[in-house]
């Protein structure tokens, strides 16, 4: 069956991940001053698993507004926790937010693949989508990158509620997209969530590992999905 449609996922595939979220609160803290180091970082861990039932909620919708607000009051325990002032917290975990989502800190980085790709994918007429497990952070990502205009539909599991593989969040882009799973294509980076993941719900899957050689199951680059699927 003819695909019509394709999906990425984000980290490692679209954009490379450096992001060390804790490791960036104590940096941070650092700039503005504080004395921090791993027991602060030890301690910021805590304070988000006490919280986790409240991240849920916070990220159950894909409301950013919520989402944010959530961090932000978590930095605030965390200071507390440190020993400083709530409100520097607050401060700290938004500096955090200003620099992840800043394609000039170096956090994430675009592949140099992705945006030819995307327009070779679009001129073929396909309709792309993302399933990614990310948060409700993976928006204002997106949208700093200028990717989300390239998307019909963008699945993540912190507002759906459901990781890869679980067929529920494949299902949640294929439904936006208007495409049955056979007329499909999934490219991400992780054996089980991303190829196993589709191929077991009947999507054609790629694996993506720029470093090595291409494969009948890996590519080396996005270019190279277009010519597996015509």
């Amino acid at each position: 069956m003819k695909v019509k449609a394709l999906t990425l996922d984000v980290g490692d595939t679209l954009l490379e991940d450096n992001w060390d979220p804790f490791g960036l609160w104590v940096e941070c803290a650092r700039d503005r001053g504080l004395e921090a180091g791993d027991p602060e970082r030890a301690l910021a861990l805590e304070t988000v698993r006490a919280r986790k039932d409240l991240r849920a909620v916070a990220d159950t919708g894909g409301d950013e507004a919520a989402y944010f607000e959530f961090w932000f009051e978590t930095g605030e325990h965390w200071a507390t926790s440190c020993g400083w002032p709530g409100a520097l917290g607050r401060k700290v975990v938004q500096d955090s937010t200003a620099r992840v989502t800043d394609p000039a800190s170096g956090i994430l980085r675009q592949f140099e693949d992705v945006l030819p790709a995307l327009e070779e994918f679009r001129s073929a007429g396909l309709k792309l989508g993302i399933v990614s497990n990310w948060d409700a952070s993976i928006f204002p990502i997106l949208r700093a990158f200028g990717l989300d205009g390239w998307f019909d539909a963008i699945a993540a599991s912190g507002p759906l509620g459901v990781e890869k593989p679980h067929p529920g969040i494949f299902m949640a882009a294929l439904g936006a997209l208007a495409v049955d799973p056979a007329e499909a294509c999934h490219v991400g980076d992780d054996a089980v969530a991303d190829l196993r993941g589709a191929k077991d719900l009947g999507m054609r899957a790629y694996l993506i590992d720029r470093g090595s050689p291409t494969t009948d199951t890996y590519v080396s680059s996005l270019g190279q999905v277009l010519a597996r699927i015509s």
